[in-house]
């Protein structure tokens, strides 16, 4: 679905599908959005991960905001996208594929404005970011292969375009929920998994990074 839609005889001024009556001058918004990177604090995943709280010791590269939980003043977005991206490299640590896999296969996303709305809720996987330097489709044993450019399109647009501004409350969490329904089992490897052994293990402490992408408008 177009997030846009241009008015009939109004050069410049659209329309935003989802708000009806909601009318932007294009000229006066860019691409934009925000971003918030978060790195867990053990490789052992069993605990929630919170984006938007703090902004200490980051710089643009990281985050797009300087207030725990707020998008900057004087600053309006209409949000479409929202995608999760763990990081391939930080450092000088080329990240494993098999921690992107489990990142996004054992986290679950919830993305709340003001406590009530929710934007966004689901696995990590629903969430492809759709950015990067390389595809995510050729596995090594020693981490994602280039295969050409992650397609933009590949992050699925929400259904109605979320407007936000500074005096809206962001609240953004990926939990990695407690499975002890998982059974006993005996891996690709043949050795005997325990029942109850949920808690995924990562190899590296992986980055991770909320984007909420859409159109930005600044009145300072």
């Amino acid at each position: 679905m177009g997030m846009l839609k241009e008015i009939p005889g109004r050069v410049g001024v659209f329309e935003v599908d989802g708000l009806p009556g909601f009318e932007i001058e294009l000229a006066k918004w860019r691409a934009g959005g925000l971003k918030d990177t978060v790195q867990p604090a053990t490789t052992t995943l069993n605990k929630k991960v919170s984006f938007f709280q703090s902004p200490a010791n980051k710089n643009g590269q990281h985050k797009s905001f300087e207030t725990p939980g707020k998008i900057p003043s004087h600053t309006e977005l209409i949000i479409n996208r929202v995608g999760l991206q763990p990081a391939q490299a930080f450092g000088n640590t080329i990240v494993k594929d098999t921690d992107i896999l489990k990142i996004c296969y054992a986290s679950f996303l919830t993305v709340k404005f003001d406590k009530e709305r929710v934007v966004a809720e689901g696995a990590g996987y629903e969430f492809p970011y759709g950015k990067g330097v390389t595809g995510q489709t050729t596995r090594s044993s020693s981490g994602i292969v280039t295969n050409g450019v992650a397609a933009r399109g590949a992050t699925e647009e929400l259904l109605v375009a979320q407007p936000v501004d500074s005096d809206d409350t962001i609240l953004a969490e990926l939990d990695f929920p407690d499975n002890s329904w998982f059974v006993a089992y005996t891996d690709g490897g043949g050795a005997a998994v325990a029942a109850g052994t949920n808690a995924a293990v990562l190899y590296d402490l992986v980055p991770i990074t909320l984007h909420l992408d859409g159109l930005e408008k600044r009145s300072r």
